[in-house]
């Protein structure tokens, strides 16, 4: 084909290539055929396979990291598909909202914002009891097709913003809404893709990610344990295969493999099912296992599990006792990005996690240098449930903005001061002091001058403190509260 010159395409979303093809049986929906694109200026090179449409179409997906031009070839043994080539003008992002691809450096969130800069990111995913898909038998109707009303899903963002998350909870779990048997053999379920593509869009252009979780347990037959073959067997592959290639390409979602792991699946076929499905995708995206340790190096989190079970990565029976738990956990996983993954929901029993106990859980994992959780709500049809809406919202909308202000990348606890917890960055530095009237501060590293400001985390009350100098060494509090302090300047000042 001749070299064309394709439609300009904004920073972050994707573009697609449709093309009208019958293919042999065999390969309808699993297609020996790949894209490469390469940036022209920088030399970084992606690559993605072509996937199956309805109707006899076929595809491949982009989505630029960089802004500029990009070329692509395909290649694949069946003639119609090889030797195609084009190019991709990336232009800037308009949308502010708009983000890149989640990453880690270091063990630490990193996302780009509309302009492709890395910037901090906390994993913190509401579960909404309203939404959430019902741990129904197989073959009943799911709730995750209720998404399918777009106003129905806005609800659930508006909701999820409303609160300060920056990221919401999908469970697909049950193997009919992956794969479905036909009369040609097994092939993806067009309808649950189609939805979770319009979910994406719709959530990306509001900026908010979407963790999905794969599979529920092998009590409920909804584990690949269900498919000839089994886990990684012929028709799993197919799937993750078809994942990537279809779902990869867009930005905006990490995948966790379903929760009650111990009872199903080993640690040999998860760290084959993380291999093939990173080596099959050709952009990043976090993946995770509860409970299962995988090697560090890669865009892997450490998933812990909850109720102190005989796992690799488990938690006290009822989650994170304190900060210095998480922070144990955040030293042992220095290269790897940390995330709670037992479900933090609204006062599950045993857990203590009234509003004290919520609020307290969120400011533990910022202050021990970034860790992931899942909270919100169960279902009314799941004994756990306890209740709708969290009674003091304003308490995890103050801490949404206090950190919107103040996150930065490479930050690092610091020695905490008279039982303050200390978070250091450059030209920062976050305390935080649970039923607290005065909050000391180690003025080592200070400049001479510096800004604060305070936040009373029960009440939500922000007290800009202005200017002050390095022989103010003690906040004193209007009230006995939570308080968290910020303490910030420029290199300009002084500081280090």
């Amino acid at each position: 084909m001749p070299h064309q010159k394709l439609p300009v395409v904004p920073l972050h979303e994707t573009w697609e290539q449709t093309l009208v093809m019958n293919l042999p049986a065999e390969w309808r929906f699993d297609i020996p055929a790949w894209v490469e694109f390469e940036h022209a200026e920088s030399g970084e090179v992606r690559r993605t396979r072509f996937f199956s449409l309805a109707a006899g179409r076929v595809a491949f997906r982009f989505t630029g990291t960089r802004t500029g031009t990009w070329h692509y070839r395909t290649e694949s043994e069946l003639i119609a598909l090889h030797g195609h080539r084009g190019s991709i003008d990336v232009v800037p992002q308009q949308n502010p909202a708009r983000k890149g691809f989640l990453t880690q450096q270091r063990g630490e969130w990193q996302i780009a914002d509309f302009r492709g800069k890395p910037r901090p990111y906390r994993f913190h995913v509401y579960m909404d009891g309203v939404e959430f898909p019902t741990h129904s038998p197989a073959g009943t109707p799911q709730k995750l097709y209720d998404f399918e009303d777009p106003a129905h899903f806005e609800n659930y963002l508006d909701r999820a913003q409303s609160l300060g998350f920056p990221a919401i909870f999908v469970h697909v779990g049950e193997p009919d809404l992956w794969m479905q048997r036909s009369d040609s053999g097994w092939e993806p379920n067009l309808r649950t893709f189609e939805l979770l593509e319009r979910m994406l869009e719709a959530a990306g252009a509001r900026g908010v990610q979407i963790h999905l979780w794969k599979w529920k347990d092998q009590q409920r037959k909804a584990t690949p344990l269900v498919w000839p073959g089994g886990i990684n067997g012929p028709v799993d592959k197919q799937l993750q295969r078809y994942i990537a290639a279809r779902l990869g390409p867009l930005p905006g979602w990490s995948l966790s493999y379903g929760f009650d792991l111990f009872e199903w699946v080993e640690e040999a076929p998860l760290n084959k099912w993380a291999d093939f499905l990173e080596a099959e995708m050709g952009w990043p995206h976090a993946l995770g296992a509860r409970g299962h340790e995988f090697p560090a190096g890669k865009l892997r989190m450490a998933s812990y599990d909850g109720f102190a079970r005989s796992v690799g990565l488990t938690t006290s029976y009822a989650g994170p006792t304190g900060y210095r738990e998480i922070l144990e956990d955040r030293q042992k996983h220095a290269d790897q990005p940390l995330v709670y993954e037992e479900r933090h929901t609204y006062q599950r029993p045993d857990h203590q996690l009234d509003m004290n106990g919520t609020r307290r859980l969120l400011w533990w994992t910022q202050m021990a240098g970034g860790a992931g959780l899942i909270l919100g709500y169960y279902p009314e049809d799941i004994p756990a449930y306890a209740g709708y809406p969290y009674p003091r919202a304003e308490q995890l909308r103050a801490f949404g903005r206090f950190w919107t202000r103040h996150a930065q990348l490479h930050s690092e606890p610091c020695p905490e001061t008279a039982q303050a917890y200390a978070l250091c960055g450059a030209g920062k530095r976050i305390l935080y002091k649970q039923n607290a009237k005065r909050i000391r501060f180690d003025t080592a590293g200070l400049p001479q001058r510096f800004q604060a400001e305070a936040l009373d985390t029960v009440n939500g009350t922000r007290l800009n403190l202005g200017w002050l100098t390095r022989g103010d060494i003690e906040f004193t509090a209007p009230r006995r509260s939570d308080w968290a302090l910020a303490l910030t300047w420029s290199h300009a000042t002084g500081g280090k």
